[in-house]
């Protein structure tokens, strides 16, 4: 899969991201999409072919936004978590 398609995919979606997410999104796409160790194309060709039929861009932009929205509710959650923690150190 290609970096430079995804980059350009998230622009396309006005979503801006840290290269570590950015990262960590493709290792998920390419193993959620079977693209690791695709047989028939390369990874980054295989991608580029995905993101040219509608319907599975479509997909694919879903994907992302729902995995956006796991990030989000995730770093809430640590979130409250320190904040409790802090209560804590300063009740104890």
């Amino acid at each position: 899969m290609s970096i430079k398609s995804l980059d350009k995919l998230l622009r396309n979606m006005r979503i801006r991201m840290k290269e570590k997410e950015k990262e960590r999104l493709y290792g998920d796409i390419k193993r959620d999409f079977s693209l690791i160790g695709s047989v028939e194309r390369s990874e980054c060709t295989h991608f580029d072919a995905m993101l040219k039929d509608a319907s599975t861009r479509k997909e694919i932009e879903e994907y992302i936004r729902r995995w956006l929205e796991g990030v989000r509710a995730w770093s809430k959650k640590i979130d409250e978590e320190e904040k409790n923690r802090e209560k804590i150190k300063i009740y104890a």
